[in-house]
């Protein structure tokens, strides 16, 4: 099994994945109707968040090092989409949405939640 990566960047120990599709449906129920008489509409379009779930373990250095390849990539002008690469759902173009990360003190560990959503 290889190992996800982000724009080419390994996600060390990763423990899930999980991804929710939305197809932003709107409803509209008529008043005083029952739930099948809503009318629904699909107007927005369909949107992809994955959720990535791991923990970089190390010396601090190494591990602090990993973690600001990937804030990085968090500039505030992600112009362009990257590559998210995984056994469980292939290559998608993303954009990250959250990065957060929990270090362990005293420690080596740092667990992370990389939130990346799929579009252009």
């Amino acid at each position: 099994m290889a190992i996800p990566t982000l724009n080419g960047n390994e996600l060390d120990n990763v423990e899930t994945i999980i991804f929710v599709k939305d197809a932003n449906i709107i409803p509209l129920p008529f008043p005083g109707g029952d739930s099948d008489a809503t009318e629904t509409f699909d107007l927005l379009g369909a949107t992809k968040i994955i959720t990535v779930s791991g923990a970089y373990v190390g010396e601090p250095a190494t591990v602090k090092s990993d973690i600001d390849i990937i804030d990085a990539l968090i500039d505030g002008n992600q112009e362009s989409s990257y590559v998210f690469v995984s056994d469980q759902l292939g290559s998608l173009n993303v954009k990250i949405s959250s990065f957060d990360v929990t270090w362990t003190i005293p420690g080596n560990r740092a667990d992370y939640s990389l939130k990346l959503v799929e579009g252009i």
